[in-house]
């Protein structure tokens, strides 16, 4: 069985340098699998000799915390939480971008981004540039532990990619009692039940 999680689809938004094997692997696999509906349009869509009803959608799952609700400190500053490589399909520099709106009416928001990447000195540079570097934490690579721990803590959590498959860190948000801000795209629309766990925005 061959599954395909995202960018290993030849025809997603950010295409592989290997459709060829792709196409080899669909062409010897007993079954196909993908994470989302999405991805899968992209599938039959540049495959044509995959059958459009051949691949399967399965979504990937998750362990549900024993503790989603975890009260936040009343001593704790409020922040906002973006978890995510720091890599330009990831749209960190829109969140970046919407704390600057956002300084005006509420100076005390804080946004926290956990994750490492290329763009980090990038990014730092964007939020100074902004204005908004004070109300900015860079935390770095987090452990998962850790991480579920500020999931808790959020106020929210937001996924401002410009394309995902799926979006792992929007279900682990909701489970641990989280809404989301997303964009409409990709997986994160099959995710988010706009109005009721979250909502969801046009990319950028």
């Amino acid at each position: 069985v061959l599954s395909f999680h995202g960018s290993d689809v030849p025809a997603s938004p950010y295409p592989s340098t290997y459709s060829w094997a792709a196409r080899w692997g669909c062409g010897l696999s007993d079954g196909i699998v993908c994470c989302s509906s999405n991805l899968r349009s992209y599938l039959v869509r540049d495959l044509r000799d995959v059958e459009r009803d051949r691949p399967t959608v399965i979504y990937s799952g998750i362990d549900v915390p024993s503790n989603p609700t975890a009260a936040r400190s009343k001593d704790q500053e409020p922040f906002v939480l973006l978890s995510a490589r720091l890599v330009e399909k990831k749209g960190v520099s829109v969140a970046i971008e919407a704390m600057k709106l956002l300084h005006e009416s509420r100076p005390d928001a804080k946004l926290v981004i956990a994750g490492t990447g290329p763009l980090d000195d990038v990014l730092r540079k964007l939020a100074r540039s902004l204005g908004v570097a004070d109300r900015i934490e860079f935390a770095g690579s987090i452990p998962h532990n850790v991480l579920a721990d500020m999931l808790r803590q959020a106020l929210f959590v937001i996924v401002p990619s410009h394309w995902e498959a799926f979006g792992m860190v929007a279900l682990e948000a909701m489970a641990a009692g989280k809404a989301v801000v997303g964009s409409r795209n990709g997986g994160m629309a099959e995710i988010i039940v706009n109005g009721h766990t979250g909502l969801l925005v046009p990319p950028g």
